[in-house]
């Protein structure tokens, strides 16, 4: 199964970490040329501090090499973007068969059975996505990334999935939150298509955004990985058209306070800036968010270093010079990937303890527990500005991946979760999910049979 965020464990990196791991040895060969035997050794004074010079330029020589490769490594995973994987699956222009049209873990395309999906998931939940989408299709939407100083405007495309009518306040459009996908992927992964269906069955309108040059999205001219820079601003301008509704196909307008935001992995890093930069936005959903780009390819990279026996010390010599020329590169290009990071974008955000639930795996192999541990420090912080309502921790993988997949692996109790953060962000009834909590403690519904969504009717 292709993990999120995947680039970070591309192949370039085992060639990378392999090449490390060499130096190693051919460092310790330099050091110790051959002795001369016998009389002849008095003949070659300063041999020892000729052979300590040499070894040291070899040295030298074997290490800028490694970096030098390291770093194109670095720079391909981090910010040169794979089309191949942002483009995935994009052939889809209906949501009809947009469940059975991509990858689910183990199970793969269209083969939804127990010996695939158990005991991770239930095959069943995956009709019930097909069965919604079908039922109720959504529509692809066109937008713009809303303008800011150094970030190009670009056209963007995400889809609209609408609430079931049976879902939907009496007497007022549904509230709704805007998704924001993760890295290398694009909104129609399972992860985003799983967590639209959960959203549209508590009675929210949906927006599953691309950023710039991913799927549906255009182009921009820069083509690159923007994390920090262009990105907050491309979910903005997802949420900006989803408030306003222009094209009138959404019920209307909305206050403000009735459209959210959400995002997994990088996505859910995008989302922490854009809730700092945007202090109209009610509320805040995320899973998997790392706080910097920097952090998340140091822990990759060298734990690429241990599998290939590096030690970690060593390591660290060629994984901090590599992301120095990750961001040079960057910057030639235009782009500071740092322009936003939660801990610069958070603290920006008004004094309304707006309400935000955030997730983590201690086993997610690509977001560390560490990286979680900055973004609650930066909440803590600011106790006036952000209600944490949520710091779910949980431990455990589906079918070997801790990373974003906890919506599948522990469905029930996500979807209950967010049942009772989302209606009660936008004030809507949450009582009901309660109920649906009683009967999950009760026993009285089968694994992962999500609670009937006539019930949740108000």
């Amino acid at each position: 199964m292709k993990a999120c965020d995947a680039d970070l464990e591309g192949a370039a990196w085992s060639g990378a970490s392999t090449k490390a791991a060499s130096f190693e040895v051919q460092v310790q060969e330099a050091r110790a040329p051959p002795l001369k035997s016998g009389p002849r050794r008095g003949r070659c004074r300063g041999c020892a501090a000729r052979a300590s010079v040499a070894a040291v330029a070899v040295s030298m020589l074997l290490y800028i090499g490694a970096v030098a490769i390291m770093s194109q490594a670095a720079i391909s995973s981090m910010v040169t973007i794979d089309d191949r994987e942002v483009m995935r699956y994009c052939a889809a222009n209906s949501t009809d068969s947009l469940a059975s049209s991509i990858s689910w873990p183990v199970c793969g395309v269209a083969e939804w059975t127990a010996s695939c999906a158990r005991p991770c998931y239930s095959e069943d939940l995956l009709r019930r996505v097909q069965a919604l989408n079908k039922k109720h299709p959504g529509r692809l939407v066109a937008y713009r990334s809303r303008p800011h100083a150094g970030s190009e405007v670009v056209d963007l495309s995400g889809w609209y999935m609408p609430a079931p009518p049976e879902t939907r306040p009496r007497g007022r459009p549904p509230p709704r939150v805007v998704v924001q996908h993760g890295f290398t992927e694009n909104s129609n992964y399972f992860r985003y298509v799983l967590f639209a269906y959960m959203l549209r069955s508590v009675g929210v309108d949906v927006i599953v955004n691309n950023f710039r040059d991913h799927c549906y999205s255009a182009n921009s001219s820069r083509h690159i990985y923007e994390w920090g820079h262009a990105y907050p601003y491309d979910l903005l301008g997802a949420w900006d058209y989803a408030r306003t509704d222009p094209d009138g196909i959404m019920g209307g307008p909305l206050e403000a306070n009735q459209v959210g935001l959400s995002g997994f992995s990088k996505g859910g890093f995008t989302t922490l800036n854009a809730f700092g930069l945007e202090g109209e936005v009610p509320a805040a959903w995320v899973d998997g968010a790392p706080s910097t780009p920097g952090e998340v390819f140091a822990h990759s990279a060298k734990q690429r270093f241990i599998d290939a026996g590096v030690p970690v010390a060593v390591s660290s010599i060629f994984v901090e010079p590599a992301w120095r020329a990750v961001l040079a590169y960057a910057h030639a290009h235009g782009v500071d990937l740092n322009e936003n990071i939660p801990a610069i974008a958070l603290p920006m955000g008004p004094d309304l303890r707006r309400p935000v639930h955030v997730i983590q795996n201690t086993q997610d192999h690509l977001v560390p527990m560490s990286e979680h541990t900055q973004v609650m420090k930066v909440f803590a912080e600011y106790p006036e500005k952000y209600d944490v309502q949520g710091d779910w921790v949980v431990t455990g993988k589906c079918h070997g991946n801790g990373h974003c997949t906890e919506h599948l692996r522990l469905f029930d109790e996500y979807f209950a979760r967010l049942c009772r953060f989302w209606r009660g962000a936008f004030a809507v009834d949450a009582g009901r999910c309660d109920d649906l909590k009683r009967k999950e403690a009760a026993g009285e519904r089968p694994h992962n049979d999500v609670v009937a969504i006539e019930t949740l009717a108000v």
